[in-house]
């Protein structure tokens, strides 16, 4: 436990107090309403760091720049306050940002922060899909045009 809790990778951890209860938006009444699935998974992957490459401290620094504008770090926090792409969708939740981000990093789950963290989490996969075609697209046609050199 105190490996975890002294993790560099995330810092968050800290925060979410892994000797505390069960998250009540993991219990089983939560869990079991299939409608909240994705939802539920977003706030997970918001919890434990996963929706951000900011805190991948193994990758390179342009790797870790924000997904959809890549002016800051790919962050929670950037999403909210700064990105021009996403800090709209977060406009519901209020006009204090560092609130938000408080908000948003509670255990409750709420309809409004489920749906604003499933959109957030599949825009991001739809942006890391569209960023992997074109990638592997570009290694294509280098191929083709090495060969055709030779």
């Amino acid at each position: 436990m105190g490996k975890i809790n002294a993790a560099r990778y995330n810092r968050s951890y800290k925060k979410i107090g892994l000797d505390a209860k069960l998250p009540n938006y993991l219990e089983s009444r939560n869990i079991e309403d299939l409608s909240r699935g994705e939802e539920i998974r977003a706030k997970i992957k918001v919890r434990c760091g996963n929706l951000e490459q900011a805190n991948k401290y193994w990758l390179e620094e342009r790797q870790r720049l924000c997904i959809f504008c890549e002016e800051d770090w790919d962050s929670l926090e950037h999403y909210v306050k700064e990105c021009v792409k996403t800090s709209v969708w977060f406009a519901d939740l209020g006009d204090d940002k560092d609130r938000v981000v408080k908000q948003i990093c509670e255990e409750d789950m709420d309809k409004r922060k489920g749906k604003i963290l499933k959109k957030l989490w599949k825009e991001r996969e739809r942006e890391l899909k569209r960023r992997k075609e074109a990638s592997d697209e570009r290694e294509k046609n280098k191929k083709n045009s090495t060969q055709i050199v030779k």
